[in-house]
Parts: structure tokens; sequence; C-alpha cells
């Protein structure tokens, strides 16, 4: 039996355009991020890691009045990351984290993925 792929955790400060690359434009920020992201996923398609992508309640969440922490796509983190990372969590602001389950099809879609469940 082989040893499964390490996982890499990931979160917004690791790609997004006003984290990552703050001394830059906003077009050159956003193209370097879109960068980062394509080598963070041909880094786990190349099967040097799994990715794991944390959305972070107090970070990420975003800002309006019916956001609701548990639901995957009220979250700025960019779709391209949400539907090729191996595992999302997400981590609320009391610390907890929570899986999300991703349903994928056989091509790596994601169908019906983003409720965390359980309590916070």
């Amino acid at each position: 039996m082989t040893d499964a792929l390490p996982w890499r955790e990931i979160t917004t400060d690791d790609y997004h355009h006003d984290r990552a690359f703050p001394d830059l434009d906003p077009v050159r920020a956003w193209i370097a991020s879109e960068a980062r992201v394509k080598e963070l996923l041909q880094e786990q398609h190349d099967g040097r890691c799994r990715l794991r992508l944390v959305m972070r309640e107090a970070v990420d969440l975003r800002r309006h009045p019916m956001a609701n922490p548990r639901w995957v796509y009220d979250y700025n983190i960019g779709q391209g990351i949400v539907t090729m990372a191996e595992e999302i969590v997400i981590e609320f602001r009391n610390g907890r984290r929570e899986v999300v389950p991703v349903h994928r099809e056989p091509k790596g879609q994601v169908q019906g993925a983003g409720w965390s469940g359980g309590r916070r």
C-alpha cells in the first residue's frame, strides 16, 4: 500500500490578488493571481500534493446581510480553486473547522457541493 499524497493547505493569502500581490496595480495583480492559481493546481495535477482550501469566515466571507458562513459560494475565494481543490474546509471565527462535502462527476466537475454540515 502506498502513502497518500501530502495535503497542502492554502488560503486566499496564497493566491488572492488583494493579499498576495498588494504592491501591483489591479490588472497586474489579477494576472499574477491567476498564474499563482494555475501553479497550485499544476502541483496537484503533477501528483506533488493534494490541495486543501481553507476558507476563513473572519477573512473570506463576503460582507452582505444574508451571508451564510456555511455556504461555500458566500466566500470571496475564486471559482477555479473551489472547483479543483481536493478538499474544502471552512474555518469558523471560533477556530473550529468543518469539511465541506464535495461531490464530483467523473471528469472532475463539482455537482451539488457547497454546504458544510453540523453546528457551529
